[in-house]
Formats: C-alpha cells, sequence, structure tokens
C-alpha cells in the first residue's frame, strides 16, 4: 500500500489555488462584463417602436439588466442619437433605409423585427397603374 505524501499534496493544493486565483483575476478584470443598464432609442408613446421597446426592457429585467427606454421623435432621432457618443443611447430602433454602410460604418444592425407595409392614399376616382402615375 502507498503511502500518502503530504507534502506533494499541499503542492498540489497549493498549485490548484493559484490557478484558480489567477483564473478569476483574468475573468474579473479582463475579460468584460456585460453592462447593468443599457439605453434603448424607441419612438413616441405608443408607437410600435414604443411597444417593442417595453417588451425588451422586461426581456432585459430577465437578465438582470436594466433597460432605460428612451422616447424618441422616431428612426431619424435614433439614428442621430446612436452616432452621438455623448447621448448614451447604445441601442435604437430604425427604418430601413434611412443610412447604409458609408454613412455609418460605426453602426450595426441586429436585425429584422417586422416588415412595414407602405400605403399610399390619394384623392382621385381614376384608377392607378404605376407609381409613376402620382
Amino acid at each position: 500500500m502507498q503511502r500518502l505524501d503530504y507534502g506533494r499534496l499541499i503542492v498540489g493544493l497549493v498549485a490548484l489555488a493559484v490557478v484558480i486565483g489567477v483564473s478569476w483575476i483574468v475573468l474579473e478584470y479582463l475579460v468584460p462584463s456585460p453592462p447593468s443598464s443599457v439605453t434603448i432609442a424607441t419612438g413616441r408613446k405608443g408607437t410600435t417602436f414604443d411597444y417593442f421597446g417595453e417588451r425588451y426592457r422586461a426581456r432585459f429585467a430577465r437578465a438582470g439588466i436594466e433597460l432605460n427606454v428612451r422616447v424618441t421623435d422616431g428612426a431619424l432621432e435614433n439614428f442621430r442619437l446612436l452616432r452621438d457618443p455623448k447621448s448614451n443611447v447604445q441601442i435604437a430602433f430604425a427604418t430601413g433605409g434611412i443610412s447604409n454602410g458609408s454613412q455609418a460604418p460605426e453602426l450595426l444592425s441586429m436585425g429584422l423585427i417586422s416588415n412595414v407595409p407602405f400605403w399610399i392614399f390619394y384623392p382621385s376616382s381614376q384608377s392607378l397603374d404605376s407609381l409613376t402615375q402620382l
């Protein structure tokens, strides 16, 4: 039967403690943790952007992140706020086509939320065959 060598056991435990300590320091100070608070620019109260902002607030809260919903005049103001580092807005809703990669290369799109129909109303009794008739 082998005898337990207490010297080797203590050296092993110390080495394990050092590895755990160094790993904790690296994870705590060198790997950024997610923010505890984020600001999103939505739109006017009662709009679709406002509705989605409130839904995201609930989802972020479940993850332990406070989402500050900032009411704005809409997509153009949201775009301006995203480009302004002093605005403290990290996320915003925008409609497609207000910018492109050359106008704002520092911004990234997270994807499409929904398709928005574009309605055209005109006061006439004539039927239209193409948009050029407008």
